[in-house]
C-alpha cells in the first residue's frame, strides 16, 4: 500500500493511494512526477512482470475543487499528466481517480474540471470508459443528488485488454459516499481479441459510392401501411444492408500517435492559449454586464491574440522544413500576387511554385501571416478575379488608398448590383423600337459608383465597432483605424455632394425621388440590429434605381409596368444578399446582428427558391404589361435557369462558395438588362387610335399628347 497525503498545504480533501495484491508477483516501482508540491495528488506506479515481458502504468490522481487556487493547481496537474502519458505512450496506461469533473454523462452541466478532462482525453487520445462502456452510471451520491466524478481513462494500448467496467457498491466494504469503480483487465486471450476486433472496424466513407447508395435506397419499395415500429426496423435493416453492400467496413486504428512536429513546447503554448481564451471570454461577459471597463476586455483580447499568433508561428516553423522557409517567405511577401503560389505550395503542388531564393522582398506588399492563412486561402478566387480593380487602387497614391477602399473601389460587385436596376428602368422606359439613352446610362453609372461608396461609408461608420470583431471585415479602413471617423464623415459629405451633382442632371421629379432614397440608405445599418429582415430594406434601397430610371425619362411613376419590375429586383436582392450574409453568420450570431441567413438556417435553399419564383413571376408580368417582344422572355428563362443552377450548387456552410455565388449575380442583372433592351427594340409600336389616351412612353410633353388625341 502506497499513499500520498496533503502535508504541505493542509487543505480539506486530497491525497491519493494505491493497493496492489502481493500474490500477483509484479515488480512495483513508484516513479517521481514533478516536484513534491505539484505531485501531492498524483501517484504513478510502474507494474512490471519481467518474465512475461509485460508492463502497465497505473496513475492515480485527484483534482481540486476547493480553494481560490484550485483551477491553477489543476492546470499544473493536467500538465504533469500529459507529460507522463507522452513519456509512457508505448505502454498500457490507466489513469484513475476522483477528477471532480462533470462531463454531461447524467445530463448535468459541464463544469471547469469537466472541460479540462475532455480536453485531456481528446488531446492525448485517451478513452473515457465512463462514457463509452459505463454510460449513465453515477459514482457519487448523497441525500439530494447523484453525480459522476470518478473516472477510468485508458490509452489505446490498455484498451485492447479491457474486458468490462462497472460500478459495484458491495465488492469492497468501505465507508464512503463514493461508489466503487471496477475495471476488469486481461492480457491477451482469444476472447478479448474477438471483442476488440469489432471496435477497430470502421465504415469506409472516403471511398463510398454515394450515388449508387442513393440509387439502391430509392429502388426499395416501402410499405405505406402497418406499424410504425415495423417501418422503423425495416428502414434500419435496409440502411445497414445497403451500407454493407455499397460502403463496407474495414479495419481502422482509432488511436494514432502524435505528429512528430507536435512537441512539448507547442503543447504547453497551446495550453496557455486555451487559458487565455477562457479568460478573455469571462472578461467579455463581465464587460457585457457593465461590470468592467472596455479597456480591460481589450487587454485580455490582445493578450490572447498575441499568444495565438505565437502558437501558429511555432507550428508553422515546426511543420515547414528549414530549407523551404525562404521559399515560403518569398511567396508570402508577394501579397495578393503570391496567393496562387502559396495555395499550391500548401497543397503539395511544388512544381507550380516559381519562387526565387534571391528575390528581393518588397516591404510595401501585404504579408500573409500564419494567422490569416485560412482567410486568404478562402478568398483566393475573389482576389484573383478582382486583380484589375485592386491594381488600380494599389497604383494610386498611398494617402488616398484607404478612402478608395472605403468606397469599395477595389470590390466593384456592389456598384454593378446597384447599377443594373437603374439600367432596367431606363431600358424599359425607352419604348418600342428605341435604344436606351446612353447619356442617362452614363449618368446613372457614375451615380451608382458614387452613391454605393457613400452607402458603404455610412455602413462602416455605423458598424465600426462590429466590423472589428468580424474576421472578414476587421481590415476595413474605419474598423482598422486607417481612416478616422471624423475624416470618414468629411469624406461622406464630399461623396454626397458629388451624388447631388449627378442627380441635378435629371428632371425635378427625379431629383426629389432620388433625395427620398437617402432615408433607406441611412436606415439599413440600423435595421440589422433589431430585425431579421435587413435584406428586405437593402432590396428596397438597391432597386430604387428602377423607379428613378423610369422617372428620369418620363417624369412619372405608373403602377404598371414599374411595380412588378421593382418587386422582381427586391426579390433578387433577397436572394443574393442572403447568400452573402451566410459568410458572416457565425460572427453575426456572436455579436447579435440579425439577418435572413440566421433566420432561415438550413431552410435557406427553400426560402430562396420561393424568392426566385416570385422574381421570375414579376419579370413575366412586367413583360406582359409593357408589351415586350420575345427576346425579353428568352432572357427571363435564362435568368430562371441561372437562379436554379445557383441554388442547386449552393453550400451555405462554405464561405468561399457563398462569396462566389454572390458575385455571380452581376450576370443575372446583365441578362435582365439585355432582355429589356432586346424586347423593347423588337416590340411593335402601339396603335394610338385605339386608345383614349396615349401610352405612358409616348411623350413627356403634355402638348404633344394633346395633339395626338386630337388626331
Amino acid at each position: 500500500m502506497i499513499g500520498k497525503g496533503r502535508v504541505k498545504w493542509q487543505k480539506k480533501g486530497g491525497g491519493v493511494g494505491l493497493i496492489v495484491k502481493n500474490a500477483l508477483n509484479w515488480k512495483l516501482e513508484e516513479t517521481c512526477v514533478g516536484n513534491e508540491l505539484e505531485s501531492e495528488d498524483i501517484l504513478l506506479m510502474r507494474c512490471e512482470k519481467v518474465q512475461a515481458n509485460k508492463c502497465i502504468i497505473l496513475v492515480v490522481c485527484y483534482m481540486t475543487t476547493m480553494g481560490p487556487l484550485a483551477q491553477e493547481e489543476n492546470v499544473k496537474k493536467y500538465t504533469i499528466l500529459e507529460r507522463v502519458v507522452q513519456e509512457f505512450s508505448r505502454f498500457p496506461v490507466i489513469v484513475m481517480g476522483d477528477m471532480n469533473g462533470h462531463v454531461g454523462i447524467l445530463g448535468e452541466k459541464v463544469n471547469e474540471n469537466g472541460r479540462k478532462l475532455i480536453d485531456f482525453c481528446e488531446g492525448n487520445e485517451f478513452e473515457n470508459l465512463n462514457v463509452t462502456i459505463g454510460n449513465g452510471l453515477h459514482t457519487w451520491e448523497n441525500k439530494e443528488w447523484k453525480a459522476a466524478i470518478d473516472y477510468m481513462l485508458v490509452n489505446h494500448e490498455a484498451r485492447q485488454h479491457v474486458r468490462e467496467m462497472y460500478v459495484d457498491e458491495n465488492e469492497f466494504d468501505i465507508d464512503t459516499d463514493h461508489r466503487m469503480l471496477v475495471l476488469k483487465y486481461k492480457w491477451g486471450g482469444k476472447e478479448v481479441r474477438q471483442e476488440m476486433s469489432s471496435v477497430k472496424e470502421e465504415w469506409c466513407l472516403k471511398a463510398a459510392n454515394w450515388e449508387e447508395f442513393d440509387k439502391v435506397l430509392r429502388r426499395h419499395v416501402w410499405r405505406r401501411n402497418g406499424n410504425v415500429n415495423d417501418m422503423n426496423k425495416e428502414m434500419v435493416k435496409m440502411l445497414y444492408a445497403t451500407a454493407e453492400q455499397i460502403i463496407g467496413k474495414g479495419k481502422c486504428r482509432r488511436f494514432t500517435g502524435k505528429a512528430k512536429w507536435f512537441t512539448r513546447e507547442i503543447k504547453e503554448e497551446r495550453m496557455k492559449r486555451k487559458i487565455l481564451n477562457k479568460k478573455q471570454r469571462q472578461v467579455q461577459k463581465l464587460f457585457e454586464r457593465h461590470r468592467i471597463a472596455e479597456v480591460e476586455w481589450q487587454g485580455a483580447w490582445d493578450e490572447y491574440k498575441v499568444q495565438q499568433k505565437k502558437v501558429k508561428r511555432m507550428i508553422y516553423e515546426a511543420r515547414v522544413k528549414k530549407d523551404e522557409r525562404q521559399k515560403v517567405e518569398n511567396i508570402r511577401n508577394k501579397g495578393p500576387d503570391g496567393i496562387k503560389e502559396w495555395y499550391n505550395f500548401i497543397q503539395g503542388k511544388e512544381n507550380h511554385v516559381n519562387a526565387s531564393h534571391n528575390e528581393p522582398i518588397d516591404p510595401s506588399k501585404r504579408s500573409i501571416t500564419p494567422a490569416t492563412e485560412e482567410n486568404d486561402i478562402a478568398n483566393t478566387d475573389f482576389e484573383v478575379q478582382q486583380t484589375l480593380a485592386q491594381k488600380f487602387v494599389k497604383s494610386c497614391p498611398s494617402a488616398i488608398q484607404p478612402y478608395l477602399q472605403l468606397m469599395r473601389i477595389d470590390r466593384p460587385i456592389g456598384t454593378w448590383l446597384l447599377f443594373w436596376p437603374c439600367g432596367w428602368g431606363i431600358a424599359l422606359a425607352a419604348g418600342a423600337g428605341n435604344w436606351p439613352d446612353p447619356w442617362l446610362l452614363a449618368v446613372f453609372g457614375s451615380g451608382a459608383l458614387v452613391m454605393r461608396g457613400a452607402g458603404c461609408t455610412i455602413n462602416d461608420l455605423w458598424d465600426r465597432d462590429i466590423d472589428s470583431k468580424v474576421a472578414r471585415t476587421k481590415d476595413r479602413p474605419v474598423a482598422s483605424g486607417a481612416v478616422q471617423s471624423l475624416d470618414a464623415v468629411v469624406f461622406l459629405g464630399a461623396q454626397l455632394g458629388a451624388g447631388l451633382l449627378v442627380l441635378l442632371q435629371l428632371n425635378w421629379p427625379s431629383i426629389l425621388l432620388g433625395a427620398a432614397s437617402l432615408g433607406l440608405v441611412c436606415t439599413y445599418p440600423l435595421v440589422k440590429r433589431v430585425w431579421h429582415w435587413p435584406q428586405l430594406v437593402l432590396g428596397l434601397t438597391f432597386n430604387w434605381g428602377v423607379l428613378l430610371g423610369w422617372c428620369a425619362v418620363h417624369g412619372n411613376l405608373p403602377i404598371l409596368p414599374l411595380l412588378p419590375l421593382y418587386s422582381a429586383g427586391v426579390f433578387w436582392t433577397l436572394i443574393y444578399d442572403t447568400i452573402y450574409a451566410h459568410q458572416d453568420k457565425s460572427d453575426d450570431l456572436s455579436i447579435g446582428i440579425k439577418s435572413t441567413a440566421l433566420m432561415f438556417g438550413d431552410s435557406t435553399r427553400t426560402w430562396l427558391g420561393g424568392f426566385g419564383v416570385c422574381m421570375v413571376g414579376n419579370l413575366l408580368l412586367t413583360g406582359c404589361a409593357a408589351g415586350l417582344a420575345w427576346p425579353y422572355y428568352v432572357a427571363t428563362a435564362a435568368t430562371a435557369a441561372n437562379i436554379v443552377h445557383q441554388l442547386r450548387h449552393l453550400d451555405i456552410h462554405n464561405r468561399a462558395q457563398c462569396g462566389q455565388q454572390f458575385r455571380h449575380n452581376r450576370h443575372i442583372g446583365l441578362l435582365v438588362f439585355l432582355g429589356l433592351v432586346g424586347g423593347s427594340l423588337l416590340a411593335q409600336s402601339p396603335d394610338l387610335s385605339e386608345h383614349s389616351q396615349p401610352p405612358l412612353w409616348a411623350s413627356t410633353d403634355p402638348r404633344a399628347n394633346q395633339l395626338l388625341l386630337q388626331e
